[in-house]
């Protein structure tokens, strides 16, 4: 079974401020990438690489094709719990301890609340975040950069 299944995803932005004009950010792209195979996605900045992985996630829309993750339609919110994506440029609120950003992201993933908890806490233990100061507070956030905002 495929893993990946890329069935003709394109996408085309419009670009400028008064007179909009397409710009392809993909060209049509078929892809299979089989279960159990190392597949590296390589190529020259704007091949669209990024464009094609934030497609698969859902955070942008083609302009046309489809997709199967896992043997699922892309769009299908249990595929959505099993796959992850990490951007170029993550961004972590500075307010929010680690417990909290997790929280959030579980929250925004639909993970349950009994099994947020649990699986939060497995993480952290996992990461050696444990003994992190638990906030309810954004100003007692746990991170170096807050607490010395805070201090001032």
């Amino acid at each position: 079974m495929p893993v990946i299944e890329i069935l003709g995803l394109e996408k085309t932005y419009l670009v400028g401020f008064w007179r909009k004009r397409p710009k392809r950010a993909l060209h049509p792209l078929h892809l299979t990438v089989e279960e159990g195979e190392v597949f590296g996605f390589l190529g020259p900045n704007g091949a669209g690489k990024t464009t094609t992985l934030k497609l698969l996630m859902g955070l942008v829309f083609p302009t046309s094709g489809s997709a199967r993750l896992l043997g699922r339609d892309w769009t299908d919110p249990e595929v959505k719990a099993q796959i992850g994506f990490l951007p170029e440029q993550p961004y972590f609120y500075d307010y929010l301890t680690a417990h909290e950003l997790l929280n959030y992201s579980g929250q925004l993933s639909g993970v349950p609340g009994k099994d947020r908890k649990r699986r939060i806490d497995e993480v952290l233990q996992r990461v050696g975040l444990t003994d992190v100061k638990v906030s309810t507070s954004p100003c007692q956030a746990s991170t170096p950069w807050a607490a010395a905002r805070s201090a001032t």
